[in-house]
């Protein structure tokens, strides 16, 4: 069955979102499946500077994202409110490239991207990765302080995106 998201008001109203406790999130990895990484991504879509819409197709995106990536997740009740997804696939340089970095808006100042961003990072360390790199767009103030907060550090910019990395020992 097909959603049409874009037709949905998505958001919590602010009386329902006061009464939620974080520790009502559960926090998983690889649980979600194509179609709530999607619901995810459209509700995401607008927090993006430049709309993930606009730069590729969702559901293509959401089904690599199910089948490449390491997924570390945010949940709440059912509903996925945040994603961070990595590919940690490169063997030689063992190197992760964090592809997604969302939460559904509502959520944000609360430490759950801080969760999930130490989450990926623990699993790369675990796994005997060097670096964690990333990119992200200048204008993306916030996203940018969460990265440094977790001490990725600007190796490159280039056409309005910063590249990030983070070292691991």
């Amino acid at each position: 069955m097909e959603t049409h998201l874009e037709n949905m008001d998505l958001e919590l109203p602010y009386w329902k979102m006061s009464k939620v406790s974080m520790h009502d999130i559960t926090y998983s990895s690889n649980t979600k499946g194509v179609t709530d990484i999607y619901d995810h991504l459209m509700k995401c879509d607008t927090v993006f500077i430049a709309g993930l819409k606009a730069r590729t197709t969702i559901k293509e995106y959401a089904e690599k994202i199910v089948t490449a990536a390491v997924r570390f997740e945010a949940v709440l009740g059912s509903e996925l409110i945040g994603l961070v997804a990595c590919y940690f696939n490169n063997k030689v340089t063992n190197e992760g490239y964090i592809t997604n970095v969302s939460l559904v808006k509502g959520y944000t100042g609360k430490g759950i991207a801080s969760r999930l961003m130490q989450n990926t990072i623990q699993y790369a360390d675990d796994n005997k990765f060097n670096k964690i790199k990333l990119e992200v767009e200048t204008g993306n103030h916030a996203a940018i302080a969460l990265y440094r907060k977790w001490k990725f550090v600007e190796v490159e910019e280039k056409a309005g995106v910063l590249i990030l990395e983070k070292k691991l020992t």
